[in-house]
């Protein structure tokens, strides 16, 4: 049921996405997955397949199901097979000025291959169009192919990294969120050994920690936020904290440091929605 429900949502995504595509080269005159960086990196690829892709996250969150690795195979399959979707839908429906359709003259083959070499590069900041792309189109079009098979694992990968219940597995939901103020170095380490390892009330003071009145930091220091997440199973109403950790050490630029992110489980029957209010 669980892996049937992933085919029909990925099934269903892939069409929307062709034709969303197809819709908008015709309008606008510019296919979204022949977006590149540098000529070869395929960014337009990678979109397209991550989104052609995304119906099996819809399916495994709506039904609560942990993705394997015949799912990934099956998100990677469909992505692909959008970038072939895309052109048939674009041969088959295509339509001169005159009444003539594309599909009376020239075979899905010829098309493909005319559409690939007579293709018009695009360069710099103003597009400027410097003239048939030739041979070089199978080139990209292999980059693009790649773009979407990288595209379809990145969903899938992004929906095994999402927090589930220890307890039954479902996806959790985020509840609530809290920042502190800005810390120093030394007033880190305590808040996060906190969360770690400390007890229930230990985590509670942490969460209502707050910096000393009238404090003024000097934006030379190096400053840390912490960003507190509660999330919560909706079956069984278990919950987790999560902290995330931005530094900036240059006065004015913050980053994330996924290294230091941490995660706790609550035991059952614990609960730190009062901590967040």
């Amino acid at each position: 049921m669980k892996d049937l429900a992933i085919f029909v949502g990925i099934a269903i995504t892939s069409v929307l996405v062709a034709v969303a595509n197809v819709v908008i080269a015709r309008i606008t005159g510019f296919n979204v997955f022949s977006l590149k960086i540098w000529l070869v990196v395929p960014v337009g690829a990678l979109i397209v397949g991550a989104a052609a892709a995304s119906g099996g996250l819809l399916a495994t969150r709506l039904f609560h199901a942990k993705p394997n690795w015949f799912d990934a195979v099956m998100m990677i399959v469909f992505a692909a097979m959008t970038m072939l979707l895309i052109y048939y839908l674009d041969y088959s429906t295509m339509v001169f000025e005159d009444g003539r359709k594309i599909a009376d003259l020239v075979s899905f083959e010829q098309f493909v291959n005319l559409s690939l070499t007579t293709a018009h590069m695009r360069v710099g900041r103003g597009a400027r169009d410097v003239g048939e792309v030739g041979q070089a189109g199978y080139w990209f079009a292999v980059a693009e192919f790649v773009g979407f098979l990288i595209g379809g694992f990145s969903t899938f990968a992004f929906v095994s990294s999402m927090p589930r219940c220890v307890v039954c597995s479902s996806y959790l939901r985020k509840l609530k969120t809290k920042r502190t103020d800005e810390l120093l170095d030394d007033e880190v380490a305590p808040l996060l050994q906190s969360l770690q390892h400390g007890d229930i009330d230990a985590v509670t003071e942490s969460l209502a920690w707050n910096a000393p009145s009238g404090r003024q930091l000097n934006k030379n220091d190096r400053r840390w936020i912490l960003t507190y997440n509660l999330l919560g199973c909706p079956k069984c109403q278990n919950e987790q904290i999560a902290a995330k950790v931005q530094v900036c050490s240059n006065g004015s630029e913050w980053t994330e440091m996924p290294t230091l992110e941490t995660r706790r489980n609550l035991a059952d029957g614990f609960s730190l929605r009062q901590a967040f209010s």
